[in-house]
């Protein structure tokens, strides 16, 4: 797909007036926002016109300077920037998972503690998917400042599996037909971004940053949680799914899950 393809001209018009709109209420010139986003004031006014052809990755950092998502499309809404990767899914993703039923959706995450309201809500709109939870492995985050039983990764990672057994537990007491299953894949390489799929029609993504950090057996961390994502649905979303799916199948072909959340019996 041309860069041109990804954002249609009357997107990128839409988007251009948001965001003159809030760098004029803030009382900057083009330049001003410029130096903040790291490019020429040419591109900025570009971008206000709707006539840069590849703006996302720009977008991302206007995104995150304003501290706001950007909401642009023509009605209905089907392609949002977001300043931060957790809230757009506490809020966009949750809200788009609650419009329809899915059967299949697929979480890339480092720990995956930030899906678990996307589980949540996709265990009470869509008690027949299945999930595939792909989170790093005890390998990943040793490289990460992860390497203790109770670091600040495997605590998140613990707290991700516990309440996945918790959500499928609840699905399953209250329709015991539920087909709901959450299997668990871990990597054992560095991603290099975090998505969400669903079906064929809803994506989100979002990127790492890898940062140094000496508490770290290898002196980096990684931080994505609080940094921008895209979240897209329907022809808005397919070059976006091509991405996130081509990360997710490279981890899991040819490979089984680690582990598979079932109901727990007791109770039952």
């Amino acid at each position: 797909m041309e860069p041109r393809q990804r954002l249609g001209r009357q997107v990128r018009t839409k988007l251009g007036r948001q965001i003159r709109t809030m760098r004029e209420a803030r009382g900057w010139t083009q330049s001003e926002l410029g130096r903040q986003c790291g490019v020429g004031k040419t591109q900025i006014s570009k971008i206000e016109n709707g006539d840069l052809s590849q703006p996302e990755l720009r977008l991302l950092k206007i995104a995150q300077i304003f501290g706001m998502e950007l909401r642009f499309v023509d009605s209905p809404q089907k392609l949002w920037i977001h300043a931060e990767r957790e809230e757009a899914y506490k809020t966009t993703v949750c809200e788009l998972l609650r419009t329809r039923s899915v059967q299949q959706i697929d979480l890339l995450q480092f720990s995956g503690f930030t899906t678990i309201p996307v589980l949540e809500t996709v265990a009470d709109y869509s008690p027949d998917a299945h999930v595939r939870l792909l989170i790093a492995s005890p390998h990943v985050t040793a490289l990460y400042g992860g390497h203790s039983s109770d670091g600040f990764h495997q605590r998140r990672i613990n707290s991700t599996l516990d309440h996945s057994s918790i959500i499928t537990n609840d699905v399953w007491r209250k329709n015991p037909n539920a087909k709901f299953t959450i299997d668990v894949w871990r990597y054992t390489v560095t991603p290099s971004i975090a998505g969400i799929v669903a079906d064929d029609w809803l994506v989100s993504v979002g990127w790492y940053r890898i940062f140094p950090n000496p508490e770290s057996p290898t002196n980096h961390g990684i931080v994505g949680h609080n940094l921008p994502a895209i979240t897209a649905i329907e022809e808005q979303a397919q070059p976006f799914l091509s991405m996130v799916r081509e990360q997710i199948n490279e981890f899991v072909s040819n490979k089984n899950p680690s582990k598979s959340i079932w109901v727990d019996s007791v109770g039952l």
